[in-house]
């Protein structure tokens, strides 16, 4: 029988069923149920992670694009980010030739489709002068002081000013929905909390009627001038399709059939926006996976889109086979979101543990990605195919600046010599040796003084002048310093290599006389804390590796896969989906995604790094299967 689905679409494909193309003849009987589904009818495929779905999107698109003859209408494949479109559109072009993905189909995200195909021709009708200007939420240019509510939202501290760009009129809810640090909180909520009651009572003027003009009459001043967020065009399309019924047939006259990838990320207003295409003859793909759901803050609603095929029965079909993560891996996530039926790792397992905790304290938290280079060394897997994954910005950006001590003056010359002197050295290493080198020059004579856009140029140099004399330094460091061992090849410690760096520090006062003083000060300052009996070289080269490896936040980094993952998980209990246990023992679920999503990112090794576990802690990882008694490392 897979024999024959398989021979289906050689044929369609115009292909040899001799050809034996390996991603059709891997495919497995679910996959092959997907491509060959009957596009008369909508579907909902329920892809776990790592099923291949972005390949059998492509394949499924390839297979109907192949045969399409009409020439005014198209399908339109939309995914959530440039890249991922990307993705599909090259598996497209690949069984179906180049002009697959060209008119009359559409292949991108969705914000551009909606943008481009019902915005901009049927939207802009009452704009002043029909120019148009997409404001992101996050913009702080001065002219949107001209829209600004005269209603600010209140914290513990401060009044926020509410721009027109950091809300928007839901069509769904029929409020107004207010963007405060990436969250999303309703107007109504907002007028009903503590914080507002208490300004309230304050301005007795200011009622919740008046609250809601105010909100309505900057927005509708800003929509006329031609500015909108991407949610106010969301809102316009819904509203106009609402109430057009001829444009939303012509829509879907258009595009008879919409392929959706991750629909889990949809919106209510972006899901109830395609209802209204399919009610008018438009079928729709949906594909995703409901586990990865974390964009919970931007509106994505998971159970609404459950609802929505449940209530038209859509038909559901569902991959659960893994073909990234091995089974260990698979069981770990799974621990996080049980599956039904269970996900099977299809991935050959490269070790006999594949997932691992870590623990670390006060004085080696920041220390995890040096070690965690060494252990890929030791397996024998390339630190530029792994990663590091971290909960928020905050939390990775106190890693990018713990990682190499640039508090220390013999840190910073040690790096900057060593990446000025490296064999292949690129545009980045020079500008990273200048950069260190500028930072050790400032720290020793000038007290730290000066910007590290300027590489720290103090404030008695110019800029250019004091990039010169770093370079000079740099081009003049003698053989007393690199390389980082002796005539015999034996690697310096940090503690033989620092007496030579410190006849360096005298050198520098006969080119600094003023800073004598300074120079001295730091010519005392101790190594680096616990590297004293470690080698120079290999702590560089650690270092350099650590540049090249990725340490991002979960949120960036789905919909990637990486040979091994270090999942980091914040001290603080309260940290909004950062702690173990809100991933493991936690009855939040968009939690709970975010440690799924984190977890399956990982091929062949995931390493989980925790806080000091309490006996209680321990006992539930032992009882989960992370960790064996005594498989445990404390770095």
């Amino acid at each position: 029988m897979m024999k024959k689905k398989r021979n289906r679409i050689y044929e369609q494909l115009g292909l040899s069923i001799d050809t034996n193309d390996p991603e059709i003849e891997k495919l497995s009987e679910n996959q092959l149920d997907f491509i060959l589904h009957d596009i008369s009818h909508s579907c909902y495929l329920e892809a776990c992670r790592g099923a291949g779905k972005t390949e059998v999107i492509g394949l499924k698109s390839a297979y109907e694009i192949r045969t399409w003859k009409e020439v005014f209408c198209g399908f339109c494949i939309i995914s959530f980010t440039n890249k991922a479109a990307g993705e599909i559109k090259s598996r497209i072009e690949k069984y179906a030739g180049n002009r697959a993905s060209s008119h009359p189909h559409f292949i991108g995200t969705l914000d551009s489709w909606i943008y481009n195909y019902i915005f901009i021709p049927f939207c802009t009708s009452d704009v002043q002068n029909h120019k148009v200007s997409i404001i992101e939420v996050g913009s702080n240019a001065n002219f949107l002081n001209a829209y600004c509510c005269k209603t600010g939202y209140i914290t513990a501290t401060r009044t926020i000013p509410i721009f027109a760009n950091k809300y928007y009129f839901d069509c769904i809810s029929q409020d107004f929905v207010i963007i405060i640090d990436r969250a999303k909180v309703s107007l109504s909520d907002y007028l009903n909390s503590d914080a507002f009651r208490a300004y309230r009572a304050d301005k007795d003027w200011l009622t919740n009627k008046k609250v809601y003009e105010s909100f309505m009459k900057t927005k509708n001043a800003f929509n006329e001038k031609g500015f909108f967020t991407f949610e106010d065009v969301e809102n316009c399309c819904f509203k106009l399709l609402m109430q057009r019924k001829e444009i939303a047939t012509r829509l879907a006259t258009r595009f008879p059939l919409i392929i959706i990838d991750e629909c889990q990320d949809l919106s209510p207003v972006q899901i109830e926006l395609l209802s209204i295409l399919r009610e008018n003859g438009t079928r729709l793909i949906l594909v995703g996976d409901i586990n990865q759901s974390i964009y919970g803050f931007r509106q994505a609603n998971p159970e609404y889109l459950l609802k929505y095929v449940r209530r038209n029965d859509i038909v559901k079909l569902s991959l659960t086979d893994n073909y990234r993560s091995n089974q260990s891996i698979v069981n770990c996530f799974s621990h996080i979101i049980p599956s039904n039926p269970p996900i099977k790792g299809k991935r050959q397992a490269l070790f006999d543990r594949s997932v691992l905790v870590w623990e670390y304290d006060d004085d080696t938290l920041f220390t995890l990605p040096r070690r965690y280079v060494d252990f890929l060394k030791q397996s024998d897997i390339a630190p530029c195919n792994s990663s590091i994954l971290v909960r928020s910005n905050n939390f990775r950006n106190k890693f990018m600046g713990n990682m190499i001590d640039e508090n220390n003056p013999y840190t910073l010359l040690a790096m900057a010599i060593y990446l000025w002197k490296k064999t292949a050295k690129t545009k980045t290493d020079t500008q990273l040796s200048i950069y260190y080198a500028g930072k050790y020059l400032s720290q020793v004579c000038y007290n730290g003084d000066g910007n590290k856009r300027d590489f720290f140029c103090p404030s008695n140099f110019e800029s250019l002048t004091w990039r010169k004399l770093i370079m000079n330094i740099l081009a003049g460091i003698d053989d007393l310093l690199f390389p980082f061992e002796n005539l015999q090849g034996q690697k310096y410690k940090w503690c033989e290599w620092a007496r030579k760096a410190r006849t360096y520090f005298d050198k520098l006062k006969n080119d600094f006389p003023e800073c004598s003083d300074n120079i001295d000060n730091a010519k005392t300052k101790r190594l680096p804390n616990g590297y004293g009996n470690e080698e120079v070289l290999l702590y560089l080269e650690a270092m350099n590796n650590i540049n090249e490896l990725p340490i991002t936040t979960i949120h960036d980094a789905k919909g990637q896969t990486f040979d091994s993952v270090l999942l980091i998980s914040e001290k603080d209990k309260h940290s909004k989906g950062g702690h173990f246990e809100q991933w493991f023992n936690s009855n939040n679920v968009e939690y709970k995604r975010l440690g799924y999503v984190a977890a399956s990112r990982a091929k062949h090794l995931l390493i989980i790094a925790v806080p000091i576990l309490t006996q209680e802690q321990k006992q539930h990882m032992i009882e989960i299967g992370l960790i064996e008694n005594p498989v445990l490392a404390l770095f």
